[in-house]
């Protein structure tokens, strides 16, 4: 029978492996090869790492720009709010101003609307005999209707011609004259006259 130690074999093989790691040579790793290689790899890591710090850098500016942006549509959409209210106040102060310009211009037409009927009135006063009564005298935009009684046919024509004798009414015209009683049974002349207004 044959004994092997097999605990010195194991030492000294264990041993023998330390020093042929500890002998490779370092000459081999400085070959242009292996330092093409190397350079090769630090150049194309380092430009990745270079790319990838500018595209991050990128990035926020983009993410910045953003934030900025949405932060300047939210005050546009509160300043769009406001004018949406202001425009609301503008049509209403728009439509109560057409409503205020409407009643001024009636107010000046009225006024001399006014002036004018008074003037009228004065003219019918200064024309009309004393056997001469209006019942009605309608004034339409270009025209007058005097209705009437009278006590003869000839004050009739007298008060047609001393209207048309005044500077107010024109082409004062006797449209019906007729021969009635009034409510206490006198004979009396009804009449229709029309003219126009100047």
């Amino acid at each position: 029978m044959i004994k092997i130690n097999l605990a010195l074999k194991k030492s000294t093989v264990s041993s023998s492996n330390t020093s042929a790691i500890s002998k490779i040579d370092t000459s081999a790793l400085l070959s242009p090869a292996v330092r093409g290689i190397a350079i090769s790899a630090a150049v194309y890591f380092g430009v990745g790492w270079y790319f990838d710090n500018q595209k991050n850098v990128l990035l926020q500016r983009v993410s910045q720009e953003i934030e900025t942006l949405a932060q300047e549509s939210k005050e546009l959409k509160a300043s769009l709010g406001k004018m949406k209210q202001y425009e609301e106040v503008k049509k209403a102060l728009e439509s109560d101003g057409k409503v205020i310009k409407t009643k001024l211009d009636t107010i000046s037409l009225l006024s001399k609307e006014r002036d004018a009927g008074i003037q009228y009135l004065r003219a019918i006063s200064r024309a009309i005999p004393k056997e001469v009564w209006l019942t009605a005298v309608q004034f339409a935009p270009a025209e007058v209707i005097f209705r009437g009684q009278a006590t003869e046919f000839n004050l009739v024509s007298d008060f047609t011609s001393q209207l048309s004798q005044t500077q107010l009414f024109l082409d004062v015209q006797q449209e019906s004259a007729a021969s009635t009683a009034d409510e206490g049974g006198k004979s009396v002349v009804a009449f229709e006259l029309k003219g126009r207004r100047k």
